[in-house]
C-alpha cells in the first residue's frame, strides 16, 4: 500500500510517518524540502513509488518539487501551485491522510518551537566523516516554559531576517492550504487533539477508518500522548 501524509508543521506528521513505518512500510519524509535535502535529494517522480510495495510520504503543505520538474505556469510559491500538484501527486497513492491542529494557539506556539530550531544562529553541530552536520534537535523533548517573550521575539526576527516573511503570516497560509487541500480532493482532515489525544478509544477509531494495511492497535499504542514531545513547565536544571 501507498500512503501520503500531508500536514502543517507541527501537526503530527512525523510522529504518524515514524509509526506507520515501524510496520514494514518505507519512510520518505518531505521529499521536496530542499532546504533540508541538500545532499540527499530525491527525485520526481519518486522512484520508490514505483518499485516498492508498501510505502509512506510525508509532506508538510507548501512543499512541492521545483518548477524544472513539475510544470505548473502559476506562481511557485502561490497555494495554487501547491493544491494543482497534489491534485496530481495523489494519484499515486491508495491512501491520503490530512492533519492539522484545533488550537490555533497551542499550534502557533509549537511551530514557534519548531523554526526556533531550524533558524538559531547556534545549531548543534557534529562531524561526521571530516564533515559539519547539523542535528535535528526540533524533535526533541521540549518545554513550553523556555519560550520567553525574549526566545519568541528573537525566534520571529531570526525567521525574519532568513526567510523574509512573519512566521505569522506563512503559518496561516500553511493551515489555509490544507483546508483548501481538504476542500478539493474532499478528504477529511484529521486533528491532532484527536488522533494524539487522552482518548485512545477515539484514535483508534480514526485510524481504522484509515483503512490501512497494518495492525490498527499497534499504530494507535505508538501515537499514545504519553510520547509527545511538549512538556509542562520549565526544564529541570537537574
Amino acid at each position: 500500500m501507498k500512503i501520503q501524509i500531508i500536514g502543517v508543521a507541527r501537526s503530527g506528521t512525523s510522529s504518524l510517518l515514524r509509526g506507520i513505518s515501524k510496520q514494514g512500510y518505507i519512510k520518505i519524509g518531505e521529499p521536496f524540502n530542499y532546504a533540508l535535502r541538500i545532499k540527499d535529494k530525491i527525485p520526481y517522480p519518486i522512484p520508490e513509488l514505483e518499485t516498492e510495495q508498501n510505502v509512506c510520504v510525508k509532506s508538510l503543505t507548501s512543499q512541492v518539487p521545483h518548477q524544472d520538474e513539475w510544470q505548473f505556469d502559476g506562481d511557485p510559491n502561490g497555494i495554487d501551485f501547491f493544491i494543482e500538484f497534489q491534485k496530481t501527486f495523489i494519484k499515486q497513492f491508495d491512501r491520503v491522510i490530512l492533519l492539522d491542529r484545533k488550537n490555533d494557539t497551542e499550534h502557533f506556539t509549537s511551530y514557534l518551537n519548531l523554526i526556533k530550531h531550524i533558524t538559531s544562529d547556534n545549531r548543534l553541530k557534529v562531524r561526521i566523516n571530516d564533515n559539519e552536520e547539523l542535528i535535528d534537535t526540533s524533535q526533541k523533548k521540549w518545554y513550553e516554559g523556555d519560550l520567553t517573550k525574549e526566545v519568541i521575539n528573537k525566534t520571529l526576527q531570526n525567521f525574519k531576517k532568513k526567510t523574509g516573511q512573519n512566521a505569522k503570516d506563512v503559518f496561516e497560509k500553511e493551515k489555509k492550504q490544507i483546508n483548501l487541500l481538504s476542500e478539493e480532493l474532499n478528504i477529511p482532515i484529521t486533528y491532532y487533539e484527536d488522533l494524539y489525544g487522552e482518548d485512545r478509544i477515539e484514535s483508534f477509531e480514526i485510524i481504522n477508518k484509515w483503512d490501512l494495511d497494518l495492525d490498527p492497535f499497534e499504530l494507535n499504542d505508538y501515537l499514545h500522548p504519553k510520547y509527545k514531545l511538549k512538556q509542562p513547565g520549565k526544564k529541570p536544571i537537574i
